[in-house]
């Protein structure tokens, strides 16, 4: 097997992850436009495709690319990937050009990253003689001076964390139990400071916030803010390669603390209960029963500030036709304009 045979093979090995850490390594920001253009489609779906956890039916097309376009960075990323002990079995030698024969090499340590570090500056024939070198000293501390490998007649096999087994099945314990529970908390938590802190981050609305400034504002390390992001990725959540966006689906569902006081945060209060998934319509009709005891005249300013305020939306009822006495009694004008419905707006 040729060195390029080599690379082929472990290129082929690849996950997800090595795909896209070659796709940036060579294209950097660019990476998800190249991604869109390549495959042809649109730059938020190019998005999803390279985020933590991409759509399982488009994880093999990720690798296609990378596999078709790049196929030495992506071997690059296996070897760096791998363990410090390869498998060479047997391999054909020559010393100044002159074949030598055979050498049954075996097991044997290497360092891998300068044939990975060649690969990716496209210095194929430097990470050739990278890898033989590492195999020869390997084999025998000193022969890389006198022997250079020309044939991996057995192929190489790396060992790289996918591949190690995976620990015996044990019986649940209540320690165990105690710690998963501790970790699920542990995660809810972490949910709950990154939500706040993109809130007290974005720009406007449904707007990216860098996943640096999210880290730097969550009392979190970096594997616990990555468990998360890993796990809310796709659940109306987009993280990108370096920003985050929670859209509107999970905001409705995730609603902030409320802050209004007095009778604009009753009002939120009785709108959440009518309605818990915030953007759907309430009638004030039905939003006037909840609060019997607030005087109409306070009720009304407290809609007029809320909707001036962006916290809510007030419109019409569409079919006039289908409004009863009590829905017309219980509108609200504003501009001139009778309303007579109510939505808090997700924030």
């Amino acid at each position: 097997m040729t060195f390029a045979e080599i690379v082929r093979t472990l290129a082929r090995r690849a996950g997800v992850p090595d795909a896209q850490a070659a796709i940036r390594a060579v294209h950097g920001a660019g990476a998800t436009r190249w991604v869109a253009e390549q495959a042809g489609i649109a730059a938020r779906t190019a998005r999803r495709w390279m985020s933590v956890t991409p759509p399982a039916a488009r994880r093999q097309a990720v690798v296609d690319l990378a596999l078709r376009w790049l196929p030495n960075h992506v071997a690059a990323g296996v070897l760096r990937g791998a363990g410090g002990t390869v498998e060479v079995g047997t391999v054909r030698v020559a010393y100044d050009g002159a074949d030598q024969g055979l050498r049954t090499v075996g097991e044997v340590d290497v360092d891998l990253v300068p044939v990975a570090d060649a690969l990716e500056s496209g210095d194929v024939e430097h990470a050739e003689q990278a890898l033989s070198d590492t195999v020869m000293e390997g084999y025998e501390p000193g022969l890389s001076d006198t022997l250079q490998v020309t044939d991996y007649v057995d192929g190489l096999t790396v060992t790289t964390p996918a591949d190690e087994p995976a620990p015996p099945a044990g019986r649940s314990t209540a320690a165990a139990r105690g710690a998963a529970a501790r970790s699920a908390q542990r995660a809810a938590v972490v949910e709950t400071d990154l939500l706040a802190a993109y809130r007290r981050l974005r720009r406007s609305p449904h707007a990216e916030v860098l996943l640096t400034d999210l880290r730097a504002a969550v009392a979190a390390t970096r594997e616990e803010v990555d468990a998360v992001l890993a796990r809310l990725d796709g659940d109306d959540v987009t993280v990108e390669e370096n920003a985050l966006v929670f859209e509107r689906g999970y905001l409705a569902r995730h609603p902030a603390p409320v802050t209004e006081t007095g009778v604009p945060g009753r009002v939120v209060e009785a709108a959440r209960r009518l309605r818990p998934v915030e953007g759907e319509w309430i009638s004030l009709t039905e939003l006037r029963d909840a609060l019997p005891d607030v005087p109409r005249a306070e009720l009304d300013a407290a809609l007029r500030r809320l909707e001036s305020t962006g916290r809510s939306t007030l419109a019409p009822e569409a079919n006039q036709r289908a409004l009863t006495a009590a829905d017309r009694a219980a509108a609200l004008t504003v501009g001139g304009e009778a309303n007579h419905l109510f939505a808090l707006n997700p924030v």
